[in-house]
């Protein structure tokens, strides 16, 4: 599984803080990259894989074995 990410401002002018806020989750890269590449600010938007889907990978061949 994957999440499409988006840097964001949090905090105060005394004390600022950026923070990395989840948008979207899916099953494959692809759409989340098509979503990616229609935003203004590409720079500002992230991917990231999830240990979720390791997790139910490896639960997968356990069943199998």
């Amino acid at each position: 599984m994957y999440i499409l990410e988006k840097i964001v401002f949090q905090g105060t002018d005394k004390c600022p803080q950026m923070m990395w806020k989840q948008f979207v989750m899916c099953y494959s890269r692809e759409p989340l990259e098509e979503l990616r590449a229609r935003q203004s600010r590409q720079s500002d938007w992230r991917i990231v894989k999830t240990a979720y889907d390791e997790l139910s990978n490896e639960k997968k061949r356990k069943d199998a074995a």
